[in-house]
């Protein structure tokens, strides 16, 4: 009962705070232009996204945004870059009309979506916020929703972070964790290798909500985080 109640006034706060907002004209002045007709090709909703992100982090929202234009959510195509079957494009077939190879199609959409990411944190950078900007205190977690390749194992899953949150992160650096036991295959389970969730158990230390885990079903505290190597303190 304590958490509902506890839930139903942090929600009220914050309605009350929108409410504020509004009235003071926070909101409209970050509000993004409005497009004349409804946006249908992905390259265009992915830019859109980041504008509605840049938005809601500037004008005091929120302070956490999620963008997916993964396959898995939002029934992402590629269109403004091709027309082509997407499910072809992952198995790295040709575009029939562009003869442009899958795997090219894909390259140049992490690349769009990269430069799109690249557009937003201009935009926190352009934003004065304490001694400096709003991009100083902020981190951008680039990652993809397949790890590495297609049908992944999840055994190897690449991240860009961008940005040090204040001071809080260690950047400028390449970290690679151990992969396998000694020999060639990866090691599911393994002793050595963090799961993923210890990066994310490491950036609420970074934002200081430290906890021990960030997934309960993991048994292995040792491996759950928070990654010493990513963190200034």
């Amino acid at each position: 009962v304590d958490r509902q109640l506890a839930a139903l006034e942090s929600l009220s706060r914050r309605d009350d705070q929108l409410t504020r907002m509004q009235d003071e004209g926070a909101l409209r002045r970050h509000t993004p232009q409005l497009p004349v007709a409804p946006l249908r090709r992905m390259t265009e909703i992915v830019a859109a996204n980041c504008d509605l992100a840049a938005a809601a982090l500037i004008s005091g929202l929120t302070n956490v945004v999620t963008i997916t234009s993964g396959l898995c959510g939002l029934g992402t195509d590629y269109s403004g870059l091709t027309n082509f079957n997407t499910h072809a494009i992952g198995h790295g077939e040709p575009d029939p009309e562009s003869g442009v190879g899958g795997m090219e199609i894909l390259r140049r959409y992490r690349q769009y979506l990269a430069q799109q990411a690249a557009r937003l944190l201009t935009k926190l950078h352009e934003t004065r916020e304490g001694n400096g900007t709003m991009l100083d205190n902020t981190v951008l977690v680039f990652t993809s929703d397949s790890a590495n390749t297609q049908h992944c194992d999840g055994s190897n899953w690449p991240f860009v972070l961008v940005g040090n949150l204040g001071g809080k992160l260690n950047a400028g650096q390449y970290v690679s964790y151990p992969l396998s036991g000694g020999g060639d295959q990866p090691v599911v389970g393994t002793t050595s290798n963090p799961a993923i969730n210890a990066l994310y158990c490491s950036l609420l230390h970074a934002a200081g909500k430290p906890r021990k885990t960030f997934n309960a079903g993991q048994n292995k505290s040792d491996l759950c985080g928070p990654l010493a190597e990513l963190l200034t303190g």
